[in-house]
């Protein structure tokens, strides 16, 4: 119900907070348009315990989709998607008060790109917000974890991209991946979206990427992470 009058130019929506008498109406917004799935089914979601998080981008969306379903219950998520960092702000000043009014203990996530930026973001309300620790979430395909889902190492990967180039000396993305392979912190903060599936199909795998890093984050043991700089969980952030 929610859901269908969320979509008609002639719908406005009013929050009533606790304490105050007055409720002002405003029309449906783009924002209410964006999170009505989440605030029309209370109760499947009370039931499976989901919390909203605003992604940025349909490739996020889709990589922690395919996390969820590879976690067997342990990702309980609702992913909500921004199709611009604007509107991922909007989207988290929206909620914020929203959740607070609906839900006796509010709770929500947001991850943004690590775009080169590095720090933490600080909450807006129930709003836990987060920076991926590298530039995109492609950019976590090269992790050791991920690799390991395509079934092979960065040392392997490497070997094999080298013959890779040796027999697609014109390849238009051939100067990009053997940048990446030579780089110290695997490209980590750089942009690698060209090349994402690239990288699969050397590895051998006919997988999508997203499909890839979904299953990788999925079935992750945070009570047994791999060490070093470049296990996944450090990619994505460990506060993530």
């Amino acid at each position: 119900f929610v859901c269908a009058l969320a979509e008609s130019e002639y719908t406005s929506i009013g929050t009533k907070d606790f304490g105050v008498k007055e409720v002002q109406q405003k029309a449906a917004s783009q924002q209410i348009k964006k999170v009505a799935p989440f605030f029309g089914h209370p109760l499947s979601l009370s039931l499976s315990n989901d919390v909203m998080l605003i992604l940025e981008g349909e490739d996020d969306e889709r990589v922690w989709q395919q996390a969820a379903r590879s976690s067997q219950g342990r990702i309980r998520l609702f992913p909500v998607l921004a199709t611009s960092v604007n509107q991922q702000s909007e989207l988290e000043n929206f909620c914020a008060p929203l959740l607070k009014s609906l839900y006796d203990e509010p709770r929500a996530y947001s991850l943004r790109d690590g775009d080169g930026a590095t720090g933490e973001l600080p909450p807006i309300g129930a709003v836990t917000r987060f920076r991926l620790n590298c530039y995109a979430i492609e950019n976590t395909l090269v992790s050791d974890e991920c690799l390991q889902v395509l079934g092979i190492n960065w040392t392997d990967l490497q070997t094999s991209v080298n013959h890779w180039i040796e027999e697609n000396p014109d390849h238009q993305d051939k100067e990009l991946i053997k940048e990446l392979v030579v780089s110290v912190d695997r490209m980590r903060h750089k942009k690698i979206k060209k090349i994402r599936q690239l990288i699969c199909s050397i590895a051998g795998s006919k997988k999508p990427w997203e499909v890839v890093v979904g299953q990788a984050m999925g079935t992750l043991d945070t009570s047994s992470l791999l060490t070093g700089s470049d296990n996944l969980a450090n990619f994505i952030g460990e506060n993530v």
